[in-house]
This record gives C-alpha cells, structure tokens and sequence, in this order.
C-alpha cells in the first residue's frame, strides 16, 4: 500500500504554523482539505467473497491488479496516470475478482475528493470508453458501459468516487450488463 508522505520541511511547517497546521496532510493538487487516508478508503470499497453473489477475490493476480494507495504510477498505471490525476484523483483501490463461469472483474475505485470532480472524471471516462451503454437501474448520467470483445467496460460516479469495472470472459454482453449493475449497486452502498 503507497501512502503519500509530506516532506520534513513541509511536517515541521505543519507543525508550527500559526494556523494550526489548517491543510496539513493533504496534497496540494488534490482537491479539498481532508487530509487522505488510503487504509480506510481500500477498507470501506474493498468487495468481499460473495458480497456480490459468486465473485471471490482472485488470488492468481498480479499484486498490481490488488493495490491502494494514491500514487497511480505504483499501480501500475505509469503514463496513463495523467488522465486521472489532472481530473483530481486523490487515492484508489485496484481489486480483481472471479465470478462464476470463469467471469472476471478487474475494478478501480477512486476518490476525487469532491462530487464535481468526481463528476468531471466520469465525463472524461465516458467520452474516453465511449460508454453510451445504459447499465439498468442507473441513468445514463450516473453510469455507462461500452461492449468489448467478451464483456463489457463500465463507468460511474457517486459522490466523490468515480469508478471502473472491466467485465471480462463473458459469450453473453447481457450478462456482463447485469453483473456491472450488482457491482454498482454494492459500491453506491459503499458510498453512502
């Protein structure tokens, strides 16, 4: 787990400022003031064994397809990063998960601080996904999917927190729309 640390210079600053230390903590390209805390965001959206039915955390992956943390480049995302960081991104979780039928789910959960950048994000990563796809029962401003060869791509956002879900191994797009929506639906009662 990468955890984003400040500098000595900037501590000390923090610690004897006259202001208290207001702002200390948080990174100043990340929106907000709310000082990040990537243990509790990969605890509060990390999908456990069958908390969607049948889909298990996948213990085959490669441990950059399990990571949290707010430094994309040790993700694994190491150029792409860009895309994400100068829409705000704050800090993530990268999960994988198999579902019955040899279904797999590579899932990204981000935090962007606030609901505007959140937003922001998901319209990056529509036009980005070409995720015109509804996802049932979430509106098209809310979620979106684009079809791919075995599965599907899906977008959202809630809140703060943008989201992404590569449903993969899939004969049946169908299917893979109606799995999106269950992962949907448990990461929007995360987010609550």
């Amino acid at each position: 787990m990468q955890i984003r640390t400040l500098g000595t210079l900037s501590l000390l600053a923090c610690l004897f400022s006259a202001a208290g230390g207001a702002g200390c903590g948080s990174s100043p390209s990340s929106p907000g003031s709310t000082p990040l805390d990537p243990a509790a965001f990969a605890q509060k959206y990390k999908i456990a064994d069958n908390q969607v039915p049948g889909w298990t955390q996948d213990p085959s992956t490669d441990p950059s397809d399990n990571w949290s943390g707010t430094d994309l480049v040790a993700s694994g995302i190491d150029g792409g990063n860009m895309f994400y960081d100068s829409n705000g991104f704050r800090q993530g979780l990268f999960q994988t998960l198999d579902g019955p039928d040899g279904h797999v789910c590579n899932m990204r959960d981000m935090d962007f601080g606030d609901e505007a950048h959140a937003t922001k994000m998901f319209t990056a990563g529509v036009k980005s996904n070409t995720a015109t796809l509804t996802i049932p029962p979430f509106d098209i401003s809310i979620a979106g999917g684009e079809t791919v060869i075995g599965g599907i791509t899906a977008v959202a956002h809630f809140k703060a927190s943008y989201f992404e879900l590569f449903l993969t191994a899939y004969s049946d797009s169908n299917l893979a729309i109606s799995d999106a929506a269950l992962f949907l639906q448990v990461l929007q009662s995360d987010t609550k």
